[in-house]
Parts: C-alpha cells; structure tokens; sequence
C-alpha cells in the first residue's frame, strides 16, 4: 500500500543546503555479500515452446551510419567515497540532465554546468515521517507527459523495507515534485536492484526480492496508476510476484514512447550463451492491471 505521500521542492532545498552541506558519514558498501547471494537463476535451459528465429543483417549498404562525435563531454557528479558502489544513473529531458548516485541528485543544464545539487536525504524528506531512503536510485524522464520520475529502495519506520518514488510536477525537475511511500510488506525480503518502466496507462518498478538479504525468493512488480500518480493523487499498488520458479530474474519494464500503446511490455535475459530473452506484458483495466509471463524468444 502507499503509506504517505508528500511534496518537496528541488531547488528551495538545493538552497537550504547549500547553506547547510550534509556531513559525510561512515564509508559504507552496499553491497559486500552480493557474491553470497544464492538461488539466482543463470544460463536457464530454453523452455520447449521458446520461438527460435535466425535474422539475417541486411547489407553494409543498407545499415545505419554510425553515430556522429560527442559536440560536449563534462563530468557528471562525483563520487564522494562513502557509499560502494555509486549506482550510477542518468536521464536527459529537453533542458536539463539529471543524474542520481547513492549519494545524492544532481541537475544540469545542456552545456554541462550545475544547476543545483541534493543529498538523497533532503530530496527524500517529503517523507521524512515514514522512513529514510536506503539505496540504488534509478531515475527516467517521461517525455509524452514532460515529467521526471524516480525510485529508490527506503527503510520504512515501522520496520519493514519499502520503494520510495516520486515524480516532477512539471518538465523542470528544478521545481516541486509529489513523493509517495510504498510498503513491501517486509522486514526481512530485501526489494534490491529497482528498475522503473512506464506506458500511457501506468508507471511499474519491478525489484529483485531476496529473502534475508541473501536467497533470492522472485521478482517484485509493482504497477501504479500513471494519471493518478502524475496528479498527486496516487492511491492503490497493484503489486504481483514472479516466482523464482518461474526461472525470472531482473525484469525490466519498457519505457514506452508511444503514448496510445496500453500494453506495457517488460523484458528478461533468459540465457546469454544461446541469445534468447523472454517478453512478459502488463495489460487489462488501468486499475485492474494483469501480469501475463511471456514467450522465450
């Protein structure tokens, strides 16, 4: 469920603590017992009902050019140390760049300068009140609708861990932003590595879940109403688990530019060695979505 909600402004915080900078905690890594995790899925045989398909390139004649030089390359924010790993991620809007590591927010323009930074902490403090932001954000930018949007794993208040998101209310991700809290219903299944997808119908964030941090027990699909969630009113999660069973491991949703698709596609790298992958689908009623396992292809 949502559990609280809240609005923050990026830049009016971005000027508060500028005049109040953050200390640098303890060095901490994230994530040292990754190479102890157990029960994740690699190298999966190709299921009989996999459709196999051999494509052939078309002609060197015939192929796209290759892309043209960078006209400016500049540093994104720095690591400051205290977090391993960074987790870096980036997204790029029609003005701004906006850049999310374990360590903060940072927003630029398009010829590389700063326009105003944030810790996780502060960004994060709209909900303040029901827990504090953990780890691994992952930032897009929808461009049908002009909005900015991101997640993060939280540690809720009660106890339990949870999925921070929030969205820009406008295409400057400078301004106000609407923040909501969801419950995983856990102290105990981490919702680790949060990839984030959206179509015209819904925004979804799937996790890795692993079971005392160590075994992991499927994937966590979480669908929220896109319309409501845009306007500040986001209400019901749709949450649905994949099953380790199922062979499903980082499935990640797509970010669909066509805003008259209501099909929200979500893929899955099913075994390297063979090049196969496997497509499942979100469709149905905006707020009655279904989760459909696909086809390996």
């Amino acid at each position: 469920p949502v559990t609280h909600s809240g609005i923050i402004n990026f830049q009016h915080l971005a000027d508060l603590e500028a005049l109040n900078p953050p200390k640098i905690k303890g060095h901490r890594n994230m994530e040292a017992d990754e190479d102890e995790h157990t029960n994740v899925p690699f190298n999966r045989a190709l299921p009989q009902d996999a459709v196999r398909t051999e494509i052939e390139l078309p002609p060197t004649s015939y192929r796209s050019p290759m892309s043209p030089t960078a006209s400016l390359v500049f540093n994104g924010m720095l690591d400051n140390g205290s977090l391993i790993p960074p987790d870096v991620n980036g997204v790029a809007g029609p003005n701004h760049l906006l850049e999310s590591i374990n360590t903060g927010y940072r927003i630029f323009n398009k010829t590389g300068s700063t326009v105003s930074s944030l810790s996780l902490s502060t960004f994060w403090s709209g909900l303040s009140g029901v827990g504090s932001p953990y780890c691994d954000p992952y930032t897009e930018y929808d461009a049908n609708y002009g909005r900015w949007i991101t997640c993060i794993i939280a540690n809720l208040s009660n106890g339990h861990y949870g999925l921070f998101v929030a969205v820009s209310q406008t295409n400057d991700p400078t301004g106000s932003w609407y923040e909501y809290s969801i419950d995983t219903g856990s102290s105990t299944t981490l919702p680790d590595y949060p990839t984030m997808g959206y179509n015209v119908n819904w925004v979804v964030i799937t996790v890795n879940n692993f079971a005392n941090a160590a075994s992991f027990s499927g994937v966590g699909i979480y669908i929220m109403n896109r319309a409501s969630m845009y306007a500040g009113t986001l209400g019901t999660v749709t949450s649905a688990i994949d099953p380790s069973s199922n062979g499903s491991f980082t499935v990640v949703p797509a970010q669909t530019m066509d805003n008259t698709t209501t099909t929200l596609y979500m893929l899955q790298e099913w075994n390297g060695a063979s090049g196969s992958v496997r497509f499942s689908t979100i469709t149905g009623a905006v707020n009655s979505p279904v989760y459909t396992l696909g086809t390996t292809v």
